[in-house]
């Protein structure tokens, strides 16, 4: 299944605002592009950001404590799974960016995380800006405090829309944080489309969030009052298939999910705000008012 998409996923273009591209306590001076190998050596080749010229972009933003190893395993991860599940029939992504941010490489440096990303929302602001003036459409899928990194970036921007689609993974955010009226209603305004993937047997939120923040995380719970989600925001309950805080990328129905509606599938009515992906191959829609209905996925 994956002897294709093995030979596209062996290099990647990533950038990064870290120390010496991989340092991940420290951010650096200047903002760098290379494209990277499985391995994590540089191509000789140098990506521009002409490159990006009409083509659809999907950028990765992994979470707090992932040093050089566990960043290269996740994002490769990701692109090998993407790939596998689009065809050249389909709409799919030509280029993956993996971006590194100084999310630290310790469950400890929680806090020190979180001031790096403050530090340098600005700079990812900037980045996302530029990939859409190049780009066809950008999309974008955050893992963790990754989320908190894009969502603080996003304020920034004053362009609705500026990203197409927006899969939250397990974002280390407040449930209540994107709501109507709420710190980072203005940031979803500005992504057309926004998939809330998170679940309940995520203990590194459950636990670890609740005790460093004092509240419980929109990636554990979903989000906190159902009356004021937006329109354009689909909560999708991975409760099921996602037992750990990282299991989403090695989850096959969350990226069928993604290939669904990236491709202009729409898998379920309009209306369901609300829906589970279950370990077999249906999709539910988990009630918000109506009993609950079950859709069987194409």
């Amino acid at each position: 299944m994956f002897t294709a998409a093995t030979l596209l996923a062996s290099m990647m273009w990533m950038i990064s605002d870290r120390q010496e591209f991989w340092t991940a306590d420290f951010h650096s001076d200047a903002t760098e592009m290379h494209l990277v190998h499985e391995d994590g050596t540089f191509d000789e080749k140098e990506p521009a950001f002409s490159d990006l010229k009409g083509k659809k972009v999907l950028v990765l933003f992994h979470g707090f404590n992932n040093d050089k190893e566990s960043v290269l395993s996740t994002y490769f991860t990701v692109k090998k799974n993407i790939d596998s599940y689009f065809s050249k029939d389909e709409v799919f992504y030509d280029e993956i960016i993996g971006y590194l941010w100084p999310g630290c490489d310790s469950r400890l440096e929680y806090f020190e995380a979180k001031e790096n990303a403050e530090e340098i929302t600005k700079r990812t602001f900037q980045l996302i800006d530029q990939i859409a003036s190049k780009a066809l459409q950008v999309d974008v899928m955050a893992h963790s405090m990754g989320n908190y990194l894009f969502l603080e970036a996003m304020k920034k921007v004053k362009e609705p829309g500026l990203v197409t689609n927006y899969f939250s993974l397990g974002a280390a955010v407040d449930n209540e944080s994107i709501q109507k009226g709420e710190v980072y209603y203005d940031s979803i305004k500005n992504c057309k489309e926004v998939y809330v993937a998170y679940s309940e047997e995520d203990e590194v939120l459950e636990y670890l969030y609740t005790m460093a923040e004092f509240d419980k995380a929109l990636g554990s719970s979903g989000i906190e009052n159902m009356a004021k989600l937006p329109k354009h925001v689909q909560l999708v309950d991975c409760s099921e298939i996602v037992d750990s805080h990282s299991a989403y990328f090695e989850s096959p129905q969350l990226y069928k999910f993604i290939q669904k509606r990236t491709s202009g599938i729409p898998p379920l009515p309009e209306n369901a705000k609300k829906i589970k992906l279950p370990a077999y191959s249906e999709i539910i829609v988990l009630p918000v008012a109506p009993p609950a209905e079950t859709v069987q996925a194409q």
